[in-house]
């Protein structure tokens, strides 16, 4: 991706872990200044059945220390509020942009509906697509 003064979409889909029948659904959108995330999951028999709203989140590079981004509830949903906040301080580690996390993400279809070691799965299930795509972070501001 590259920088400019129009945005760039790019979405994707990715199965949720030890749950056949649901995708996770994903949308990066690159501004200017700063990234959009959106993440959902939907399954095969969902048909028109509406997600209910999850949490949103908003993250910004540190000045102080880079490695710890700030981030700020917006809307917090509990069963996703987690995966927002890990995903919006890792995109903002990576690209050094401040970034939006939408996160409708249920993983009530994973079997034991959102232990730790399934939020970590679905972690893991959306981020080694989305990273190859996240923009590089500008060096030297050039």
């Amino acid at each position: 991706m590259t920088t400019s003064l129009a945005s760039k979409t790019v979405t994707f889909s990715t199965p949720l872990p030890r749950a056949l029948d649901t995708q996770i659904h994903v949308r990066l959108t690159a501004r200017d200044k700063s990234l959009m995330l959106f993440i959902t999951t939907a399954g095969t028999d969902d048909g028109e059945l509406l997600v209910p709203m999850g949490s949103f989140v908003y993250a910004v590079p540190n000045r102080f220390n880079s490695s710890e981004p700030l981030c700020t509830n917006i809307y917090i949903e509990e069963n996703s509020l987690e995966l927002a906040v890990r995903l919006a301080q890792l995109v903002v580690k990576r690209t050094r942009l401040p970034v939006y996390v939408f996160s409708s993400l249920s993983l009530d279809r994973m079997g034991l509906g959102g232990t730790v070691e399934e939020v970590l799965e679905a972690f893991q299930a959306v981020t080694k697509p989305l990273l190859p795509l996240l923009p590089r972070p500008l060096q030297n501001g050039v």
